[in-house]
């Protein structure tokens, strides 16, 4: 776990990046920044607080080839209560056709501590416009986990977060995290919030974006609406996908719709082991 790298700085070839492909860098003029909310930094800290998201957020370690990499993800209402939210670049790499292995989650990862168990994948799945051509409109992943060493299933260690589709834009949104390049290490559960934009380029997308200074190892992170700083519980509507090359301090994250709901659908009542 130690020798993992964020997912964003795989090499060029593998074409997973924490950027828009290099022909969209151009289009960086439209960002009207959202205010973050008076409690909360926007341009991100340090999570102080404890409740659910403290344990429901975790990174998300894996292989792609002979190389280790690291993510956030977020534990997930479900029927099966073993289910994880992530990106679909911390699952599959789409250029070069290979998918993740040794794919575990680390809900409550701290300083190198697991503090709930380690739980490793039993399905992965993401979408197929992210996995055949590289969509970040839908860079969103789901996984089911088994089991810790102890033999407990995941809802029933730290619970999870309900989760929300087609709701409407715009809102206020808490981000989490854990990145890993600096002035970050990685160890740290990371927090930001504010009000979240549409993605206006000229190229056709439906990210909405957030100011936050969060770096590569945060993406599949989660993000809320109706986020409760006392009791950290909140609605999963987004995650952390990319940032634009040209544009720092500010994360965009896909809108989960119809596609989204319906990997949901597809992955939540998978039996896990």
């Amino acid at each position: 776990m130690a020798a993992a790298r964020p997912a964003e700085e795989l090499a060029p070839a593998a074409g997973v990046r924490f950027t828009r492909p290099g022909s969209l860098d151009s289009y960086l003029h439209r960002l009207a920044p959202g205010r973050g909310t008076p409690d909360v930094p926007q341009q991100g800290a340090p999570w102080p607080g404890g409740g659910s998201v403290a344990r429901t957020t975790g990174k998300v370690f894996f292989s792609l080839g002979a190389d280790d990499y690291v993510c956030s993800g977020s534990a997930v209402d479900s029927p099966d209560r073993s289910t994880v939210l992530t990106a679909g670049h911390c699952v599959v790499d789409p250029e070069s056709g290979t998918s993740a292995t040794n794919w575990v989650f680390v809900p409550g990862y701290a300083s190198g501590k697991a503090p709930y168990g380690i739980f490793p994948a039993t399905h992965l799945t993401t979408t197929t416009a992210w996995r055949s051509s590289e969509d970040f409109d839908v860079d969103v992943a789901f996984a089911n986990v088994g089991s810790n060493a102890a033999g407990q299933r995941l809802d029933d260690v730290v619970g999870g977060q309900p989760i929300a589709f087609d709701v409407p834009r715009g809102q206020t949104t808490w981000v989490f995290g854990y990145p890993a390049a600096a002035p970050w290490t990685g160890e740290l559960l990371v927090h930001c919030s504010g009000l979240v934009v549409q993605d206006t380029t000229p190229v056709p997308s439906t990210d909405q974006g957030l100011a936050c200074t969060m770096t590569p190892g945060s993406s599949g992170g989660p993000w809320f609406s109706g986020f409760d700083s006392r009791t950290g519980k909140g609605t999963l509507t987004s995650l952390t996908s990319f940032s634009y090359v040209d544009q720092p301090g500010v994360l965009w994250g896909p809108y989960l719709g119809s596609v989204a709901h319906d990997l949901y659908d597809a992955v939540a009542s998978t039996t896990s082991a």
